[in-house]
């Protein structure tokens, strides 16, 4: 057995070790690597101070009973004590385990309270939200646009245009039936303005400035299929003043009452501006543009740059001009293209739009790139005598307004790729527009 010395050592090298351990594995506990709860904190430092307590009589009494023991064998021997022995004998009983108890529990309060601390700032670090959770609790939240309409839904408002811009546009129809007025705003001078591959007969020739580029484009492209730069245009636009004056001409030429050369001023697709005429230059001259051999490419892909031939050979009935494979007339790239596409004249083209009112289905195309669009009519009356017309616009997409020269007006959107209304309804079937009387064709000049 052992004697009490032994055992109260062997309870001291007991208590030592405890306290090494970490606390968290004596209270036999598990943590979470973020969160804490309270129990886990303050089971530590009390444990540890349980433990100390425990132990004070034990380790006290061996102590003492060790320099008893001490004691008792110096006096009963031969040998004397000494005064350095009886100072280490004093030196013993100042260490006694009540000092150690005294720094023992110093070093528990101060433990108690880096804990406590640790405690309080983990705790208040928990209560914040972490990002996912506070992502989850947002979504759980009742939204406030649940109620609002849907944002895929083409919203429109209304524009006041001025009923004179009836006559202006690329879709403006011109007739002996619609005559057309001036169209000198947005004029650009051909000669300033076309690229390398064009060329041009006349220094003074003008066309609207959408019409020009578009036609740069044209000849671009054509040079880049064909390895051709010999395009020349040959005829732009025309004044109403410059009209008559060629018509008159002509009609003192012949004697007659009409002319067999140019339509009547007011008439002529050349007063749009967006109407050309092309030719073949040759370098020391120039030659008809018949739309044959190598350039077959222009008419097959001139409503890729937004161009029709205004008066093909298989139409004349209807448009009452004869063929003019040289005249190209700029719509805009989705109109010609699906003109192309339904074998249309313009003046089919646009009877149809007419179909497409804003308040019913929408007219939907696509161009040759895959854009898509939608166009829709809004009826005007001339004889109405209102200065302004209020036209539905998208609030947020691209938009083109033409004036018909007829009833009203065209709108043309280009439709978001991400977006899908009610408002647009694809349309399958195509209405037939109306029939004109056939008359004896005309020439266009």
């Amino acid at each position: 057995m052992a004697s009490a010395s032994e055992q109260g050592m062997q309870d001291h090298q007991q208590m030592k070790a405890h306290r090494k351990w970490p606390a968290r594995r004596r209270a036999g506990l598990c943590f979470s690597p973020k969160r804490e709860t309270v129990p886990h904190f303050r089971s530590a430092p009390i444990a540890l101070f349980l433990i100390i307590w425990y132990n004070r009589d034990k380790t006290e009494e061996a102590a003492r009973c060790g320099i008893k023991q001490k004691g008792a064998r110096i006096a009963g021997g031969t040998q004397k004590m000494t005064m350095a022995e009886y100072r280490s004998s004093g030196k013993e009983l100042r260490k006694s385990p009540k000092g150690l108890i005294a720094g023992v529990l110093a070093l528990a309060l101060v433990a108690g309270f880096a804990y406590a601390v640790r405690y309080v700032r983990s705790g208040m670090h928990s209560l914040e939200l972490t990002e996912d959770e506070r992502s989850a609790a947002e979504l759980q939240l009742p939204s406030e646009t649940e109620t609002t309409a849907d944002p895929n839904r083409i919203m429109y408002e209304s524009r006041d245009v001025f009923q004179s811009d009836m006559s202006r546009g690329t879709l403006v129809l011109v007739t002996p039936e619609y005559p057309i007025e001036d169209q000198e705003l947005g004029l650009v001078n051909v000669a300033e303005s076309k690229n390398e591959y064009l060329s041009v007969g006349d220094v003074y020739i003008r066309l609207q400035k959408q019409a020009m580029d578009a036609m740069n484009s044209l000849a671009k492209g054509f040079f880049d299929a064909t390895g051709h730069q010999d395009l020349m245009i040959a005829t732009g636009y025309r004044s109403y003043a410059e009209q008559q004056e060629l018509y008159e001409r002509d009609l003192q030429r012949t004697g007659g009452n009409s002319s067999d050369l140019y339509a009547i001023p007011g008439a002529s697709e050349y007063e749009s501006g967006l109407s050309l005429e092309l030719m073949i230059y040759t370098g020391g001259g120039f030659m008809q543009f018949t739309g044959e051999e190598d350039y077959a490419w222009v008419l097959n892909h001139c409503s890729d740059y937004g161009f029709i031939q205004r008066y093909p050979a298989d139409k004349e009935d209807i448009t009452r001009v004869r063929n003019q494979t040289a005249i190209l007339r700029y719509v805009g790239v989705p109109h010609a293209r699906y003109m192309r596409d339904h074998d249309l004249t313009l003046n089919e083209y646009v009877q149809l739009l007419e179909n497409y009112p804003f308040d019913g289905p929408h007219l939907l195309m696509e161009d040759h790139r895959g854009k898509e669009y939608e166009v829709y009519f809004v009826p005007a009356d001339p004889e109405s005598g209102a200065d302004v017309v209020s036209v539905p616009i998208p609030s947020r997409l691209h938009y083109a307004i033409s004036g018909s020269n007829r009833f009203g007006f065209y709108v043309t959107a280009e439709l978001d790729p991400y977006a899908r209304t009610v408002e647009t309804t694809a349309v399958e079937a195509e209405a037939e527009p109306e029939e004109e009387p056939a008359a004896e064709a005309e020439p266009e000049e």
